[in-house]
């Protein structure tokens, strides 16, 4: 963590603070001392984001194969972080050579089609091949299929409806996909407390994680120019999305989302 905040030139007590959070945060000694999986797909995804930072500054095809295959394993582990490695393709097909590094540019027609193609091809082989990472994904033939694996695992007092129109359609995946991404970030909201520990809960992770997300993508905006900064946002919104689908139930969120902090 301590390179990667030097390899994006934050200001040294910057980093300190950034460093006693990750140190510190109940979130993540509570996680680590249970020995949960969690502590070392946070350790990849960290590793994975280090060598993409390196890739993009160097353009070295290593640290681009390297970053890759962290990302891999941390889907190894959890099969909703598909979305980090999906994420990486879509960058290492879409930027263009510049001055320091490269040049992302989303709104490209070129790069909207590579993409494209590159999210069929992985969700292709999610849906057809059956590994470890594709084991959550082989049963899944539409959206109302996702959702009832994950209703499967979300049992509980805690559990959330975010769906505002049915599933079964195009139009109910567009509608629904932002409210599902909103209470997988915030979750628990206020209007479904239950108890004290609720609260606490939003105050100490919902709340936390979402001023994080808000206030990181603009400095690496104003600090690196719109590129890195709509690279990383493009990663973050496809896991975001991925997890809004997977996750029905706020103790779950709770867990899922200190994987990407």
């Amino acid at each position: 963590l301590r390179k990667t905040l030097t390899l994006l030139d934050i200001r040294n007590n910057l980093r300190t603070r950034v460093l006693a959070i990750a140190c510190f945060i109940p979130n993540y000694a509570i996680l680590s001392a249970l020995l949960l999986r969690e502590s070392i797909i946070v350790f990849l995804i960290a590793v994975s984001s280090y060598f993409l930072i390196c890739w993009w500054k160097n353009g070295k095809l290593r640290d681009l194969l390297l970053s890759l295959l962290a990302s891999v394993g941390a889907a190894w582990l959890h099969s909703g972080m598909i979305t980090y490695t999906l994420g990486i393709i879509c960058i290492a097909i879409s930027v263009q050579k510049a001055s320091g590094g490269f040049r992302f540019d989303l709104l490209r027609p070129r790069t909207i089609l590579r993409s494209a193609i590159a999210f069929c091809i992985v969700l292709f082989l999610l849906m057809n091949l059956n590994f470890g990472i594709t084991s959550y994904f082989k049963d899944a033939d539409s959206l109302e299929d996702i959702v009832a694996i994950a209703d499967a695992y979300e049992d509980g007092g805690s559990a959330y409806n975010a769906n505002i129109v049915s599933n079964d359609s195009t139009l109910g995946f567009i509608i629904n996909t932002p409210f599902r991404m909103f209470y997988f970030l915030f979750s628990p909201v206020p209007w479904n407390w239950r108890s004290a520990t609720d609260a606490i809960a939003f105050f100490f992770s919902a709340l936390f994680y979402g001023y994080i997300f808000i206030r990181t993508i603009p400095h690496l905006t104003k600090k690196h120019g719109f590129s890195l900064g709509s690279a990383l946002f493009l990663i973050a919104l496809l896991t975001l999305m991925m997890f809004g689908w997977g996750v029905s139930n706020s103790g779950t969120a709770l867990r899922h989302r200190d994987k990407m902090v």
